[in-house]
């Protein structure tokens, strides 16, 4: 038994706190991971060398191409830009974002989690 499960188990510390205030901390982190992508600059994201390793191996754009970029120019209120990164992104934008509230805000992933593969 690992040194954090036994801590969880007799109810330790920031164990406590974390287990307490689960969705806000959660929430919190959600909160903070977007302000700091939307506050890388510009130069950073539009820079010529791509960053996909599809992309720099066999020079083709692939179905994942453009996303961030268009994740950034949708939180910067640029769809006509978002749209050009990559097309998909009116799917992929509201899916990762359906995806990210229901993980924050869902207690039962946990617990079928637990229920399935026990300690």
């Amino acid at each position: 038994m690992s040194l954090v499960s036994k801590r969880m188990r007799h109810r330790h510390g920031i164990f406590v706190f974390l287990l307490r205030f689960q969705r806000h901390v959660r929430f919190a982190f959600v909160v903070v991971a977007t302000l700091i992508f939307y506050s890388i600059p510009e130069e950073f994201i539009f820079d010529p060398l791509p960053l996909c390793i599809f992309r720099f191996l066999f020079d083709r754009d692939c179905p994942g191409c453009g996303t961030t970029r268009g994740f950034w120019c949708i939180l910067h209120f640029r769809f006509e830009d978002a749209y050009h990164y990559n097309s998909w992104i009116w799917l992929t934008f509201p899916l990762f974002v359906s995806c990210l509230l229901h993980r924050v805000f869902s207690p039962k992933i946990r617990s079928l989690k637990n229920r399935v593969f026990p300690d």
